[in-house]
């Protein structure tokens, strides 16, 4: 649990249902604040999940330990719940819907950072996001974004990048996919395999970026696509 950083916003007791939203890899709980305030307002109960070294100027950068998020969210979901992951965040939500009892009714994923076992980067970087320059310039300016990853955590990325796309069939609930036209990290396998994948539904939202939710010329659509999903 000390991994983990955790709250949730309410702002009826009548709520519908939870919704669990991970952030991702250059993100932190923060940039979800808006989005967990709307959908409070709209009747969820939206909780807010930070995994360590992420929106914490002191926190410590050691390896990410993806189990104690899976173990965080066995512990914390109930038996009906929406899971919502970005990014880093959707790779961890993916990953645990495959690996549990405790299905969510829906999963929603954001930008999935889905990297193959090609993927080159000995570092990943805000430069190769294949940002705009005003976007790129204001994350570096952020103090609460990490501003590179280095080779331990892509390679666990793609360890469960290739369990995800082994399992898709154990994805056995409606799964949405929030993406961009220009996603330089999203690889052709994931696409092709999720474009078989008959409960999957894939969301084109116009950007010119990955960070839906953190660019505010994307932030609109892509929490307007959000609430359309959670209506459903």
């Amino acid at each position: 649990m000390e991994n983990i950083s955790y709250r949730y916003i309410l702002n009826r007791l009548d709520f519908k249902k939870d919704i669990f939203i991970i952030h991702g890899l250059f993100e932190y709980p923060g940039v979800y604040e808006k989005t967990a305030q709307r959908l409070s307002d709209n009747g969820y109960k939206a909780h807010l999940i930070g995994m360590q070294g992420f929106g914490n100027l002191y926190a410590a950068k050691e390896a990410l330990d993806f189990y104690s998020v899976f173990e965080f969210l066995e512990r914390t979901v109930p038996s009906d719940y929406v899971l919502f992951g970005s990014c880093l965040g959707a790779v961890i939500a993916a990953s645990f819907s495959i690996k549990t009892e405790k299905k969510p009714s829906k999963l929603i994923l954001s930008s999935p950072l889905l990297l193959d076992r090609e993927s080159s980067y000995d570092s990943l970087g805000i430069d190769e996001l294949n940002l705009r320059r005003d976007i790129r310039v204001k994350m570096y300016k952020d103090p609460y974004i990490n501003k590179s990853f280095e080779k331990p955590l892509i390679k666990k990325v793609i360890k469960e990048t290739e369990f995800i796309l082994d399992n898709t069939d154990r994805l056995n609930m409606p799964v949405y996919v929030l993406r961009t036209p220009r996603d330089t990290l999203l690889n052709d396998q994931a696409v092709n395999k999720i474009k078989k994948c008959k409960n999957i539904k894939v969301s084109i939202i116009k950007s010119e970026d990955r960070m839906l939710f953190y660019n505010p010329l994307s932030y609109e659509q892509a929490q307007t696509e959000l609430e359309h999903i959670l209506s459903e």
